[in-house]
């Protein structure tokens, strides 16, 4: 995703960890926020919620590489006033 975004002239910065990422956002504030849902450390849905918390206005797009349990993952959005669960079927 971060080289076709670069290939596209996106300014794209990377992280190997949420904690690392969290650091970015708050650094320098991002457009928007692509993360997976596994990372070592804060994984993506915490680091989903950390804009927020820090009244940051950005948008996050999570992903994630295999089957997640959306109910695990309705708890862990809870206050969000809309979200979207896409699953390749």
């Amino acid at each position: 995703i971060a080289r076709c975004l670069a290939q596209r002239g996106y300014d794209v910065t990377c992280a190997d960890s949420g904690e690392v990422a969290a650091g970015a956002i708050g650094e320098t504030p991002p457009d928007v926020v692509v993360t997976d849902v596994q990372m070592p450390g804060m994984d993506g849905l915490d680091l989903m919620n950390w804009p927020r918390d820090q009244e940051l206005d950005i948008p996050v797009i999570v992903i994630a590489g295999e089957h997640i349990d959306q109910g695990r993952v309705g708890e862990r959005v809870a206050g969000w006033n809309r979200h979207r669960l896409l699953q390749r079927r």
